[in-house]
């Protein structure tokens, strides 16, 4: 990462050298550099301030220290907003102080105001490369190389060294999917504790692993329906239906097929079709036209597939 300069404070001196070499001024002209390149190499942490906002100056003290412990695992771009107001307007900064944390390109966290010590290290702990991120990257190397139960268990090894690591559930549940054991997946997010399983990236995994596991046992398509048209009450062909159809690719039918059994059949534990919608929900984005449509129609019948979700446990 680029290595710079902090803006100053009341009474330094121009000549005086950055704390810290992870530390930058950013501006118009180089945030692109300093920070949308950086972010494709690691985090970088922008803090939009200003010297007219308080609670920016008790920021200050707070990300330094940050950027000092965590050394070098993260850089810390600070763009002053009242030099540079017109950028701060175009950048969708109405408040001070801002934080907003890149990865990718792509804005990953958002904190608007003044946060303590502990918010901001969970939040940087959520992106910040750790020594089991490299353990899992080893393994899932393994796994392309066709390895999967020497894969699979250094990324069990991985857990049980670091289980605070937030990105090691996903890795591990997508390797047991990669090794064709979606329904070992499905199962083992569902026993995780609830804090996790329903962390959005672990919810949609799930689902779709549950539909990969459906898929994989499915009879044909008209197998299935044949199934379904005499036992039209019975949630486990509809299901498995819609499975076979995502497969195929043919995801309108899919939704079509999960949103009629959700309204005929309600939801199970077991099979999860409100799950398996808010996934496909979630993979389609919020602005697709399909969703637009069906959304309102899965909340009117929430009411009545609730219960049942709630009668199945998970």
């Amino acid at each position: 990462m680029v290595s710079g300069r902090r803006p100053l404070r009341y009474g330094e001196r121009m000549d005086e050298p950055a704390p810290c070499p992870w530390i930058v001024e950013a501006t118009p002209e180089s945030f692109g550099r300093l920070v949308l390149e950086n972010s494709r190499k690691g985090p970088v942490l922008v803090n939009y301030w200003a010297r007219y906002a308080g609670p920016c100056l008790r920021l200050w003290p707070v990300l330094e220290r940050l950027a000092r412990d965590y050394g070098g695992r993260f850089l810390l771009a600070n763009l002053d907003c009242g030099r540079h107001a017109a950028f701060a307007r175009a950048q969708g900064v109405t408040s001070l102080p801002l934080l907003r944390l890149y990865r990718d390109g792509e804005v990953r966290e958002t904190v608007h105001g003044y946060e303590g010590e502990q918010p901001l290290r969970r939040l940087l702990d959520r992106h910040v490369p750790r020594p089991s991120d490299r353990a899992a990257a080893l393994a899932l190397r393994r796994l392309e190389a066709g390895e999967h139960e020497a894969a699979l268990a250094a990324l069990r090894e991985a857990l049980a060294a670091d289980p605070g690591n937030p990105r090691l559930p996903a890795a591990y549940a997508k390797a047991l999917v990669r090794a064709g054991r979606p329904a070992e997946a499905a199962a083992w997010i569902a026993g995780l504790p609830r804090a996790l399983r329903e962390r959005e990236d672990l919810d949609t995994l799930r689902g779709h692993a549950a539909f990969l596991a459906a898929a994989s046992d499915a009879p044909d398509e008209a197998a299935l329906r044949a199934e379904i048209a005499a036992a039209p009450g019975e949630i486990g062909p509809r299901f498995r239906l819609a499975a076979v159809l995502l497969r195929a690719d043919r995801l309108d039918e899919a939704l079509e097929t999960l949103l009629e059994t959700l309204r005929v059949c309600g939801d199970t534990a077991e099979h999860d079709v409100l799950r398996g919608l808010v996934a496909l929900f979630r993979m389609l984005g919020p602005d697709d036209p399909r969703v637009r449509r069906l959304r309102p129609q899965v909340a009117e019948l929430l009411g009545r597939a609730a219960p049942l979700r709630a009668g199945g446990g998970s």
